[in-house]
């Protein structure tokens, strides 16, 4: 019989290869909850960046967008005098991260602008990354969103393939080179890192067929 270090790479390979398939094959999305999920997403988006700009402006700051760390620095901790918790490592500037907003929420009773920051960032990530903005110029160096990397399936427009490139060799989990890092490797977003919100577009790529959800034991 095998050793243990042969059995080990025996099933380590076959898992790789097994995986390899599975991101070649790509995943199935419908299409129709997709861009229904990322409309929503976009809207709300918009009606939160609305309210917190309204808001600096009425705290004095010409300029604000929501996703700009120094315009967040300089309405929570100049204009709103909240403290800082945490500095940066790089330039020691203050943190305005999750962390230590959700903090500043629960331990200095932040004001519910803090909060509307908080809903804004998670929404306009699904609206960004995954869904993608129709608006935005095209840029060498930004990621596709999942958006413009589902495929229609010839012949049957409601569902479409997404490519998953799982580099399931380098990482325990494969998180940190999967995305079509590699050379040769097509470009992909990790669907391992879907929030539950956009998981729910993910289908069988057959009709009616039936999909798993294999890892909740």
């Amino acid at each position: 019989s095998a050793s243990v270090p042969e059995a080990l790479r025996d099933f380590t390979n076959q898992v790789s290869i097994a995986l390899h398939r599975v991101g070649l094959a790509g995943a199935g999305v419908n299409t129709k909850v997709f861009h229904k999920l990322g409309k929503e997403w976009t809207a709300q988006a918009a009606t939160l960046c609305d309210k917190i700009v309204k808001y600096a402006h009425r705290k004095g700051m010409a300029a604000f967008k929501p996703t700009n760390d120094d315009h967040i620095r300089e309405l929570i901790f100049k204009k709103l005098k909240l403290p800082v918790l945490e500095h940066t490592r790089k330039d020691h500037a203050a943190k305005v991260d999750k962390a230590n907003l959700v903090a500043l929420l629960k331990d200095h009773k932040a004001p519910e602008i803090v909060q509307t920051l908080l809903d804004y960032n998670s929404i306009e990530k699904l609206a960004s990354t995954w869904y993608g903005s129709k608006n935005e110029k095209p840029s060498k160096t930004k990621k596709k969103s999942v958006g413009e990397l589902i495929t229609v399936i010839p012949g049957n427009k409601n569902i479409g393939l997404l490519h998953m490139w799982i580099m399931a060799l380098r990482a325990r989990t494969g998180r940190a080179t999967s995305g079509g890092s590699e050379e040769g490797a097509p470009e992909a977003r990790n669907a391992q890192n879907w929030p539950k919100k956009a998981r729910t577009a993910i289908c069988s790529r057959w009709p009616n067929g039936d999909i798993a959800i294999a890892d909740l034991t």
